[in-house]
């Protein structure tokens, strides 16, 4: 039996998703997503909950949906990386597939390598692009290119830079997964859907039963926890920040002050970003410290990857998989979340749901009364 695997968001669901799940189905005898549940790696609650975007990945195909930890989604592109591929180990997998910019994988193999290795050359390289004033994106790709010489600029694309994290990590593993690289060929980009969403716009490049859905719930984005952002942080001393997973260098008195100066979570951005702390990496702070992700958890899914497998939906007629994989897993299987509330990174997921159920104006406890989605 051939198990393939699929790292994702569906935030929501769109036609390029669909086109990625079709193809894998036709290459696998079952299709096993991990998905990111409540929170989005871009430091953002997900737009709509866990469990209607489940829904949708087994009407695209999907078999089996897990939900990787919000501690370990929280996290660098790294981080994220590394704890979705050790999951998609754990459960026995035998091939990872990704969407990327690049036409094949074989693009994506030589940058990875250097970035594993990191040699002095590429090191020098990269500090003197940095004291340049580039940022810290800019500043790896210049350092990359005097390493390797000219790159196409697809493999510093997002999506290929993820599947670069995605090959590093597989190495570190020992490469018990085989990687593939699926083209990504669809014009509409799923920020631009949000965009779309967001502004009550008619929503293109998304299937039917996506669409359907949508007109009837409640949109969330890192607005409609803005209030609660600035609240939090305002509680927090100046050591309680620093000792969040992705401080360092003393940013906590910057974020600190801009918390007391802040109207909303878009003034506070403002005011914190800097060229080491971009937009993007301070998000995934706040969302640190929303949902009191503390730097133990995170070494903890550092060392030894998520210790559980928490099943979120099944696709009816896949009861033959689900046996497969309490054979091949590693870790336990979780479908009844109550038995594993004490566990301190499982507790924090139930926290990043009863947030998201606030934000949309649902009530909390979700995990607890939502049963696995079968469709």
């Amino acid at each position: 039996m051939r198990l393939s695997g699929i790292v994702c968001e569906y935030n929501p669901l769109h036609g390029g998703h669909f086109k990625q799940l079709s193809f894998v189905k036709k290459q696998s005898d079952f299709v096993i997503c991990v998905m990111s549940g409540s929170f989005v790696q871009r430091g953002e609650p997900a737009m709509f909950d866990k469990f209607i975007r489940t829904e949708w990945a087994i009407c695209a195909g999907a078999d089996a949906v897990f939900e990787i930890p919000a501690a370990a989604v929280e996290q660098s592109a790294q981080g994220y990386a590394d704890a979705s591929i050790r999951l998609l180990a754990s459960l026995g997998v035998d091939d990872v597939w990704f969407g990327s910019e690049t036409e094949s994988i074989d693009a994506l193999i030589p940058l990875a390598t250097l970035y594993r290795s990191e040699p002095e050359q590429f090191t020098q390289a990269f500090q003197s692009a940095l004291k340049r004033g580039l940022s810290y994106p800019a500043a790896r790709q210049a350092a990359a290119e005097h390493c390797l010489g000219s790159l196409p600029k697809t493999v510093f694309s997002p999506n290929a830079t993820l599947g670069i994290h995605y090959i590093n990590a597989n190495h570190r593993l020992g490469s018990p997964l085989t990687l593939h690289a699926l083209p990504r060929t669809l014009g509409v980009s799923g920020a631009g859907i949000r965009r779309s969403i967001m502004a009550n716009e008619p929503i293109k490049d998304v299937p039917a039963f996506v669409s359907q859905t949508i007109s009837g719930l409640q949109p969330v984005d890192i607005n409609s926890l803005s209030q609660a952002i600035l609240y939090r942080l305002r509680c927090m001393s100046i050591q309680q920040i620093g000792r969040l997973p992705d401080i360092s260098e003393g940013f906590e008195n910057r974020l600190s002050s801009a918390a007391g100066q802040a109207t909303g979570v878009s003034s506070l951005l403002s005011l914190a970003a800097t060229r080491r702390y971009p937009v993007s990496r301070i998000k995934r702070i706040l969302m640190q410290a929303l949902l009191c992700i503390d730097s133990s958890i995170v070494q903890s899914l550092r060392e030894n990857g998520p210790g559980y497998a928490r099943l979120l939906g099944l696709r009816v007629g896949a009861e033959k998989l689900l046996g497969e994989l309490q054979q091949r897993a590693t870790i336990p299987i979780v479908s009844r979340p109550a038995k594993h509330k004490d566990n301190d990174c499982f507790a924090v997921d139930i926290r990043a749901t009863d947030l998201h159920a606030l934000a949309a104006g649902l009530p909390a406890g979700l995990d607890f009364t939502r049963a696995i989605v079968r469709v």
